[in-house]
């Protein structure tokens, strides 16, 4: 079954299978938010968030990542590459430094 709520498409034909709860199956997204959904027994999806709005916030929203990935042209990488090895620190470091003096 596949359902559209707002902007976001919520389909239980491509999400993972939790288990069952109370009033119908409980559903996650294999997409990049990996958002949870309810399929009621009367067959309408809910977000997760609006079934039971007591849920805490920390298993509602998703944290943000521990380190993010750019990319950069051949000529960027190579002049953060060499400042890293310059200064004998990480080129993740010399991101930092320069980010903290803008």
């Amino acid at each position: 079954m596949k359902q559209r709520i707002g902007s976001r498409i919520y389909d239980t034909e491509t999400s993972e299978k939790i288990c069952s709860v109370g009033e119908g199956i409980l559903f996650r997204k294999k997409t990049r938010g990996r958002e949870w959904f309810i399929l009621m027994d009367g067959g309408t999806i809910l977000p997760l968030e609006e079934w039971n709005p007591l849920i805490p916030e920390d298993l509602r929203s998703k944290p943000d990542p521990a380190e993010y990935r750019v990319r950069l042209d051949r000529s960027t990488y190579d002049q953060i590459n060499a400042a890293a090895v310059r200064d004998n620190i990480s080129m993740a470091e010399v991101v930092r430094r320069l980010a903290q003096n803008l």
